[in-house]
């Protein structure tokens, strides 16, 4: 098992780097700012360090998501496209093993990003207390939104990379997934059906992101290779 997670790690390498580049960089900057006193003005309440920390929170939380398209999208066709798959597929290894190391990247990914990240603005909250339960509630729906984002950019990848033997084909399609969902909600928009966007676009997700990815699943299980 050790040598097959070694073997995902070695395929996604580059973009676990560009990853760990988007995820500290926000902080990096925030920190630089604060040092030179650049960024939100203090007000009594906050110190410099806790605005721009809250702010680079945030923006790092957010584009940490796109590693998922690229890790679900590049997941399975990479193998493909490198012709790794037909040397795998002769393995006496199970597809099921294979698939638990397939995951084991993303997830940490995910678990990285989002524990570094609320860790943050958890400490900077304590010191920023929310102006009211509205704005509390703004928070918490911003971050549902964000995760289930992730959660469609992996999931839609994932299926688009158990199908296809282009990896670049899989990473577009899942980032532009989301996209499409948001488009899709304009017309409803327009004719009153949809009373909060938001809401379309959460449920939709919900609906979505298991969909793709059990589909993934099961097609890649079942997929002969080549």
């Amino acid at each position: 098992m050790k040598w097959l997670i070694w073997k995902e790690y070695r395929l996604n390498r580059l973009i676990l780097i560009v990853g760990a580049v988007l995820l500290i960089a926000p902080h990096a900057i925030a920190l630089y700012f604060a040092w030179r006193g650049i960024g939100p003005p203090a007000n009594g309440v906050a110190s410099p360090l806790a605005a721009n920390l809250l702010i680079s929170g945030g923006y790092s939380l957010v584009i940490s998501q796109l590693m998922l398209a690229f890790l679900g999208g590049h997941a399975i066709a990479c193998e493909r496209a490198d012709r790794s798959a037909e040397f795998l597929a002769y393995l006496p290894v199970s597809r099921a093993r294979i698939l638990a190391a397939k995951l084991t990247l993303p997830l940490f990914w995910a678990a990285l990003i989002w524990t570094a990240n609320l860790l943050i603005l958890r400490l900077v909250i304590a010191e920023l207390p929310l102006p009211g339960k509205r704005v509390e509630e703004q928070v918490w729906l911003m971050l549902s939104l964000t995760a289930l984002t992730g959660l469609v950019f992996f999931s839609v990848g994932w299926l688009l990379s158990s199908m296809l033997e282009s990896p670049t084909f899989s990473i577009c399609g899942a980032l532009i997934a989301p996209l499409l969902i948001v488009m899709a909600g304009i017309p409803l928009d327009w004719m009153n059906i949809l009373h909060r966007a938001e809401l379309w676009y959460l449920f939709t997700c919900l609906a979505l992101a298991p969909a793709c990815f059990i589909a993934g699943t099961w097609y890649y299980l079942r997929r002969v290779e080549p």
